[in-house]
């Protein structure tokens, strides 16, 4: 009895301290509640954070503050935490809709439509008439082009909430994609007449009037705005908006100054002052509306940020390093910061770590259109072109009116060879920016290449007036009168130009094609030689000198010169490439392979030394060798069709050669070049050694036909003709070929016509 009397004593003394446990947990997860929310209603965000983690820690599976944790994390601008708190209040507490409907927006902003789209039906299971879980499923209805379901879902929505202004936005963005502009500017007037005191509601349509081109109707408006709301800088913002969008600098500085009368300590209209003046080229004023505005503002980080960006766009870059560190230190993820600090790395050259920053604001602001932008610039620098047409093309759907971004996109365009396309791009730059150096440039090659020869010179003389020294514009104006055969002209701008820059190879280049048609060859090499000695050091133009050297013939000279450009630039693999063609062309075989495998140790993944060594050596017998670069070269590029080819008839030449592998390489090189008639050859080889003649000729009978007087294929097709007993037509083809040119094969030839 007293071993029964004490397990119930210790039972009851451990039910007493759970029971305790319990109650001080609870009493101190609603302390740090209570206390959150009294931070709340005054505003103290950080400290209301802090009190609403510590609730969670007494209790993780505490929804309430989980709830409002995520609501503060919306304010302070950290949309991943809020989304991670309000979707596990969400599955806690699943009657609070409002924490599920808030997550599934952050998840459609953020282009994650199918969880968004689980949560809504999640809300709407609940209940059917859930006003903002149907206007969120018309929005995501509308992003996937149902307009039809759109329509239903925000009608619904309405019918539920009829005095809910918020939807008639959404409608009016449906009504809209229905084309039904006239009901779309209905249902914005609507929201206004339930909300007049907001003006939020004004600026949506205001917004309505820009999208459809109703520029007059949108000033009109916000104009009236201005009255309505007199204690609110908000209309003077949306006004400014509107003349930028419209290009209209001037009104857009009188509508800043006038609001800056009324309001003269608001910190956004001196950053918005600083930024059209920093456009003016008055920097100096710029700069003292930055300070002004670090002074004036409850967030002087933001705006010291911006002045780290004005000294990054002065080309100020210690400057702006120093301060961007400087901001870094108080806050690590400041995320203008950061994206200056981008930036940099992307003119210094360091495209991934840019892009590690980069990557990471754009999933914490996936409509940060700056963001994309230096992103397609940190991958055009990694020659990620695919990666950077798609950075620049997202940064113009985010903000259409980014000159830099559009100009990035035209860039893209002209190196596509979009010429019509490079040249709009190009033009809406400079209307947005007619300072916009680098689209003019675009512009002026894309009337270049298509053959709008007036108007190109028209954009790089325009250019050269304003930059009579600029060697690039020289350069594509000498381009131009090229191309309007006025070479006297063209010489002149191309003179001056190494007079400017004695280094710029391509100027050379285009000077040298232009004497040696209108003076000849000789004295193209005289004129690269005199430049050569200006600039001993241009790589570029031992190499020009070089090629002309040997197109002419002077093969000890041109050898000479691109051993020169290979002492000045050893890292550089071209020069070496030329030099071992010289040693080919000279009928040093020996000593071109030793430079091939010279230049392979050097430059371990480049594919025409490798290449072109695999043919030398096969030239001269030493096909097993030759097969081993092939395959080399397959590995650096897989898709590299003449050296499947030539390996492929390596592999069905040799005794006991795999000929699956041999037509599985000819295949592949067949359906990369179906048209090459050497493929063909190859081809019809494979076939023929596998007894396959009927095949073989008929492979043989298209590489004759594209080359009727290439005498091996000839002799191939007379081979299969006679495997399948057309002797007297092999014995007239072979006839034919023995009498003619002399190819590797003819010995073989002859053997087969004496014997038939």
């Amino acid at each position: 009895m007293k071993s029964l009397r004490r397990a119930l004593t210790l039972a009851l003394i451990a039910s007493l301290v759970l029971v305790v446990g319990c109650s001080n947990k609870d009493k101190k997860k609603t302390a740090h509640f209570q206390k959150g929310m009294e931070y709340v209603t005054q505003d103290k965000n950080k400290a209301a954070i802090i009190e609403f983690k510590n609730a969670i820690q007494a209790d993780p599976k505490f929804a309430k503050a989980r709830y409002q944790l995520g609501l503060l994390y919306l304010k302070e601008g950290e949309p991943g935490k809020a989304l991670a708190e309000l979707r596990r209040a969400a599955d806690l507490d699943p009657d609070n809709t409002d924490a599920a409907l808030k997550a599934a927006e952050i998840l459609f902003l953020g282009k994650k439509t199918d969880d968004s789209r689980a949560l809504v039906d999640r809300i709407l299971a609940r209940k059917a008439d859930h006003a903002g879980a149907l206007s969120l499923a018309a929005n995501l209805d509308l992003d996937q082009g149902d307009l039809d379901a759109a329509k239903t879902a925000i009608d619904k929505a309405i019918a539920a909430d009829p005095k809910n202004p918020r939807l008639y936005l959404t409608q009016a963005r449906v009504l809209a994609a229905r084309d039904d502009l006239p009901a779309a500017e209905t249902a914005l007037r609507r929201a206004i007449e339930l909300a007049p005191k907001e003006f939020q509601y004004r600026q949506a349509l205001a917004a309505h009037y820009i999208a459809t081109r109703q520029l007059d109707k949108a000033e009109t408006l916000l104009k009236e705005a201005i009255g309505k709301f007199p204690d609110s800088p908000q209309p003077y913002y949306a006004l400014i908006s509107l003349y930028r969008h419209a290009g209209k600098p001037d009104k857009m500085e009188a509508a800043i100054r006038q609001g800056l009368e009324k309001f003269k300590d608001n910190a956004d209209l001196h950053l918005m002052l600083s930024d059209l003046l920093f456009q003016k080229q008055q920097f100096d004023a710029a700069r003292e509306e930055l300070i002004a505005a670090e002074q004036l503002s409850d967030h002087p980080l933001d705006v010291k940020a911006a002045l780290a960006d004005f000294y990054f766009r002065r080309r100020q870059f210690d400057k702006a390093r120093k301060t961007v560190d400087a901001i870094l230190k108080d806050n690590p993820k400041h995320s203008r910061a950061l994206l200056v600090r981008a930036k940099l790395l992307v003119k210094e050259q360091h495209f991934q770590k840019a892009l590690t920053i980069l990557n990471q604001l754009i999933k914490d602001q996936p409509n940060w259109a700056e963001a994309y932008y230096q992103k397609g610039l940190a991958h055009l620098g990694r020659n990620e072109m695919d990666l950077s047409q798609q950075a620049a093309a997202t940064a113009v759907k985010l903000s259409p009116t980014n000159a830099d971004a559009r100009t990035l996109v035209a860039q893209h365009d002209l190196m596509n060879k979009d010429y019509e396309a490079a040249a709009r791009e190009a033009a809406t730059a400079l209307k947005l920016n007619p300072k916009n150096f680098r689209a003019a440039i675009i512009f002026g090659n894309s009337m270049l290449e298509t053959r709008k020869y007036d108007q190109a010179l028209k954009v790089f003389s325009s250019m050269h007036d304003q930059l009579p020294d600029n060697t690039e514009i020289l350069f594509n104006r000498a381009k131009t009168y090229t191309a309007l055969k006025k070479p006297a002209k063209a010489r002149a701008d191309l003179e001056r130009v190494l007079e400017i820059a004695p280094g710029h190879t391509p100027a050379l280049a285009l000077l040298a094609s232009i004497i040696t048609r209108t003076d000849g060859p000789q004295a193209a090499i005289d004129r690269v030689e005199q430049q050569t000695a200006t600039a001993p050091k241009a790589e570029g133009h031992q190499i020009l000198l070089g090629r002309l050297l040997a197109a002419a013939g002077h093969l000890d000279e041109a050898l000479n010169s691109f051993r020169k450009a290979m002492e000045l630039a050893p890292q550089d693999p071209e020069p070496a490439l030329l030099a071992a063609r010289v040693l080919t062309r000279k009928g040093d075989d020996k000593a071109a392979i030793a430079a091939y495998q010279t230049l392979i140790k050097q430059h371990e993944k480049f594919l025409p030394a490798y290449m072109e060594l695999a043919m030398l050596q096969e030239k001269n017998g030493r096909k097993d060798e030759a097969e081993t670069n092939y395959r080399q070269v397959l590995r650096l590029d897989p898709k590299m069709a003449a050296a499947a080819n030539n390996l492929a008839w390596l592999i069905a030449e040799k005794p006991g050669g795999d000929l699956g592998e041999a037509l599985r390489l000819a295949m592949e090189a067949k359906s990369a070049h179906p048209e090459d008639p050497s493929i063909s050859d190859t081809l019809g080889f494979i076939h023929y050694r596998n007894g396959s003649y009927s095949l073989a000729l008929t492979q043989f009978e298209i590489a004759v036909k594209a080359r009727p007087e290439q005498g091996v294929f000839l002799y191939h097709k007379a081979m299969a003709l006679v495997k399948i007993g057309k002797i007297d037509e092999a014995r007239s083809i072979l006839t034919q070929v023995v009498n003619g040119k002399d190819f590797p094969e003819k010995p073989q030839a002859r053997a087969l016509l004496e014997k038939l």
